[in-house]
């Protein structure tokens, strides 16, 4: 029946297949992930009644103890970590890491905002890096974060 039905009309046989494109890209994968239930819809956590070095400190530590390399910074309250890509049992790749930037803001209000942006880098550690966000990891981030204020929430 829809062979007939594409004979009679010329052009429908390209509509038809436009269609059924359109509907596989909306149900296979054009869909985005929702954005994290925080102010900025990005990864982020308020810690109240910590100092800026407190706060630091346990995020420089939580990183490197989970094999995150700390970068230079030229920025007290901004922090870099890398750490090599690799692919299960294989050697860490040469020229891709992963990298999570960190930035600490005074509220004024006796608390302070860590933020976090997780990025692929191609080239890493070449003069010519190519950073990509990647907002597939921000749950992950966000998870780390938390993990991290609930560590300075029980330090005394």
């Amino acid at each position: 029946m829809m062979a007939v039905i594409i004979g009679w009309r010329p052009g429908l046989r390209k509509t038809v297949a436009l269609y059924a494109a359109v509907l596989g890209l909306w149900a296979f994968g054009c869909n985005t992930r929702p954005a994290l239930n925080t102010a900025s819809g990005r990864p982020e956590v308020v810690i109240q009644g910590k100092t800026a070095p407190q706060i630091l400190k346990a995020a420089e530590v939580f990183f490197v103890q989970r094999d995150y390399a700390l970068r230079p910074s030229d920025n007290a309250y901004k922090l870099t970590f890398d750490r090599r890509t690799e692919k299960p049992g294989a050697e860490p790749s040469a020229s891709t890491c992963w990298r999570v930037r960190l930035a600490l803001a005074d509220l004024k209000n006796g608390s302070y905002r860590l933020t976090g942006t997780p990025l692929k880098v191609d080239d890493c550690g070449r003069d010519l890096e190519a950073e990509h966000v990647m907002p597939g990891a921000f749950a992950q981030i966000q998870e780390l974060l938390q993990k991290i204020k609930s560590q300075l929430e029980m330090a005394p």
